[in-house]
């Protein structure tokens, strides 16, 4: 299918010899001799480009250009200018003009400003395709991505996690200690700055004193084409799970550690236990008097509670916990020696 291109001019046979030289040219053209016109019929079409007049009474190029890039963006429009209008293009292409031709329009120049201005689209559109596509593949991992100039303005951010910014209207333009909450980012000591001062890229973890969550945040330097680097993509990743299991590996090691601890313990503790049992039968096999004897089965007994607590400890397959008086929590010897809880 051909491209569509919308021809605006005020001068009727301007307008018609255009017509007919872009149609030539292998295009699809509407033309329209008045701006009011060129804003209905856009919405009613989809344009691959805009060429128009500068000079045509109310409504000027500029003013036609501005108002059709606010419905498309990546709209190539290329103004034409009758001498003394020069500037006025001028100024529209630091508008966001592709470029101007000066009037009377040569065929090979349009023709080759027409080609340039569509492939420049196609390859923004290719780009703003592939920007929507990783812009979404981020949001999909519950990542903020922001892309900071050298003065640590934001130039762009997508639908950053709402635990980290202020607020997504304050976003482009402001700087990034504008948009990010409190707290979110060390900026006593910059990685931001640190990227652009070495070239190299950062990386911090960090957790948000509001929230609790821990992001990996990663600071990359982006060069212009001259090669200087001039802005800084950061990418914010959640990864408060990763820390959690971590910490709970971590917990899960100490407490392996610890009841490894205690069947050692356990082990060395059964040999004069075992001891003290039987110098004490021994003692008792001999009718020890009065208050003696009583207080040698009390030590008998309360061997055997050892025991017993020695066994559980070497049965132990898994930490089970238990309240203890004084808000302590200490290890339920019941419950993780017991057959019925374990698995």
């Amino acid at each position: 299918v051909s491209p569509k291109i919308l021809i605006v001019d005020d001068d009727a046979n301007i307008l018609q010899v255009l017509k007919m030289r872009v149609q030539l040219m292998g295009y699809e053209v509407t033309a329209c001799n008045d701006p009011r016109e060129a804003l209905e019929v856009f919405d009613k079409d989809e344009y691959a480009l805009l060429l128009t007049d500068q000079k045509m009474g109310e409504i000027t190029g500029t003013d036609l250009m501005n108002q059709l890039r606010e419905k498309d963006p990546l709209l190539p429009v290329i103004i034409m200018t009758a001498f003394g209008t020069v500037d006025d293009a001028v100024t529209s292409i630091k508008q966001g003009a592709f470029n101007y031709i000066e009037k009377p329009v040569d065929a090979a120049e349009l023709e080759a400003q027409i080609q340039m201005a569509l492939d420049r689209r196609a390859l923004e559109m290719q780009l703003a395709m592939e920007r929507d596509l990783w812009s979404r593949a981020i949001e999909s991992l519950g990542a903020g991505l922001l892309l900071l100039d050298a003065g640590g303005k934001v130039l762009w951010m997508n639908r950053v996690p709402g635990e980290l910014v202020l607020s997504e209207a304050t976003g482009t333009g402001a700087r990034c200690s504008e948009v990010l909450r409190s707290r979110v980012l060390p900026c006593t000591a910059c990685p931001r700055e640190k990227a652009m001062e070495t070239g190299e890229g950062q990386a911090i973890e960090h957790r948000n004193a509001e929230t609790g969550n821990w992001f990996l945040i990663t600071f990359t330097p982006l060069k212009d084409p001259t090669g200087r680097f001039n802005q800084v993509a950061v990418l914010f990743l959640d990864i408060t799970g990763i820390k959690t299991a971590e910490e709970a590996r971590m917990e899960q090691e100490r407490l392996k550690g610890s009841l490894e601890m205690a069947g050692a313990v356990a082990h060395e503790l059964s040999q004069p236990l075992q001891a003290i049992l039987g110098w004490s039968e021994i003692i008792l096999s001999r009718k020890p008097p009065e208050p003696y004897e009583r207080y040698l089965k009390s030590i008998c007994n309360q061997v055997d509670i050892l025991k017993e607590l020695i066994g559980r400890i070497n049965n132990i397959t898994r930490y089970a916990r238990k309240e203890y008086p004084g808000s302590l929590t200490i290890v339920d010897l019941q419950k993780a020696s017991s057959a019925e809880t374990q698995g």
